[in-house]
């Protein structure tokens, strides 16, 4: 994190900041326990909500900055702007308040743990602090893997639904290739999911059955850079540059359950595509206007319009010596996803500083334009354009009972609201023509997301 130089605060005005602060963490546990007792819950993607409180504080614009344990995450190149070992951890608390027509549509919250962590790996002659490691990890609560693929014409809010909601693990490594010029990758590791289930009625009646089921490892690369100009020219000091590509990724899902009655087999194939992330690039600025403010932008173009069907897909292979049965697999629906651009913004403010503690607070915004294009047609995705709003304060503790720290210890918390805005349609009448029943001539639906999380984080001295 930025360390500023200011004037000590006043005690009054340092007792005042710290009930403040107490009282805000004090909300965020109280809004936490609201969610204690459900026995399911959905993920929280690091691409969507973000990671820790400084870099989800300032709106997530974070690519220029990057500059505290998240780094891994948002700009691995940003790892190398510290010789010394960046550690931090949190919990997220995710809850949902979607409606359509009218009433409460019901998508699980999600508890979550964060961990994040650089450091220069310790080699020696001019290799020496040039070479860094880091760490992203997120796991939700009482959860290794989930998948649910709702029916394509059930109401969904399919970019919230689709989210990542297994272990993630963000493994990177950065070079300084010069006081002013580093670069970074990493490569995302997720779980794609693969089984079969065999079912057979022998001659005396029994049911045998034979479950397999595998989960395999997925690699999905990013890579990064980070410039600071100041460091070639003086008249750009405090501005710093990032650039940051990550590629799709998506969960496959595939399931072949085999039922035999006798020797006449029936094999059904399912398979789905979950958790898809679009391919991304991100363009960042951060510059420090002050000691004490550094403001920071973003811009990611985000490719959905490569994502593919999130819907189940059946197929079948079954052969009735007696009658000619043939059964039609389902055909995949297209989404015509649109590409979108994503504008965030990010201001860090150092409120106060003493010889006790260092008291920051962040703000951010970001506008999402929904790449769901109008739904006139089968299915009901209801995501629209989504303002987010982000707000953060963090303490860095320098002294403890009135002994400085060999360490100082941050603990930062965060508030992150989402206003998906109200989206309606009327379907086509051929729709309703072509499937009697259909059950949605017209749909409307909106909501809130509402996101908090603690999270305490330090930095060591390398030996």
């Amino acid at each position: 994190m930025n360390r500023f130089c200011c004037k000590r605060v006043t005690p009054s005005t340092r007792t005042c900041l710290t009930r403040l602060f107490l009282l805000f963490l004090l909300l965020l546990i109280s809004l936490a326990t609201l969610g204690h007792g459900l026995n399911e819950a959905w993920g929280v993607s690091f691409s969507t909500f973000g990671f820790g409180p400084k870099a989800i504080g300032m709106g997530q614009a974070f690519t220029g900055v990057a500059d505290d344990f998240t780094a891994a995450w948002y700009n691995p190149a940003g790892m190398t702007l510290h010789n010394r070992l960046e550690v931090g951890f949190g919990y997220s608390y995710m809850r949902p308040f979607l409606e359509v027509n009218g009433k409460d549509f019901r998508v699980q919250d999600c508890h979550s743990l964060s961990l994040g962590c650089s450091l220069p790996i310790p080699f020696s002659a001019w290799l020496k602090d040039r070479v860094y490691f880091g760490l992203a990890f997120y796991m939700p609560w009482n959860l290794i893997f989930g998948l649910k693929v709702p029916l394509p014409q059930e109401p969904q809010f399919v970019l919230l639904q689709n989210e990542p909601r297994d272990i993630t693990v963000v493994p990177a490594l950065a070079v300084k290739l010069s006081p002013a010029l580093s670069v970074g990758g990493s490569v995302i590791l997720n779980d794609n999911t693969f089984g079969s289930f065999s079912a057979t009625l022998t001659s005396e009646n029994e049911v045998v059955l034979d479950v397999n089921q595998e989960l395999i490892v997925t690699l999905t690369p990013a890579v990064s850079v980070l410039f600071s100009p100041g460091r070639i020219w003086p008249v750009l000091e405090g501005l710093r540059a990032g650039f940051s590509w990550r590629d799709a990724f998506m969960i496959k899902y595939t399931f072949k359950p085999l039922i035999g009655i006798g020797t006449i087999p029936l094999i059904i194939d399912f398979a789905a595509i979950s958790m898809y992330q679009p391919e991304q690039f991100t363009l960042g600025l951060s510059y420090q206007v002050t000691q004490r403010l550094l403001a920071a932008v973003d811009l990611s173009y985000q490719r959905w319009s490569r994502m593919p069907d999130p819907n189940l897909v059946t197929g079948f292979d079954f052969k009735f010596p007696i009658f000619p049965v043939t059964f039609a697999p389902t055909q995949p629906l297209a989404p015509h996803m649109r590409d979108i651009v994503v504008p965030r913004f990010g201001l860090h403010y150092e409120v106060a500083s003493s010889d006790r503690a260092d008291i920051s607070l962040r703000a951010g915004y970001s506008f999402e334009a929904s790449p769901v294009p109008a739904q006139s047609g089968f299915t009901n995705y209801m995501d629209n354009d989504k303002h987010v709003f982000a707000f953060s304060p963090e303490v860095r503790v320098k002294q403890w009972a009135g002994k400085p720290l060999k360490y100082p210890v941050s603990v930062g918390g965060f508030i992150q609201y989402h206003h998906i805005k109200r989206r309606a349609a009327q379907k086509d009448p051929q729709v309703l023509e072509a499937y009697p029943g259909y059950p949605y001539a017209s749909i409307e639906g909106h909501g809130t997301i509402l996101n908090v999380g603690v999270f305490v984080s330090s930095s060591l001295e390398m030996p």
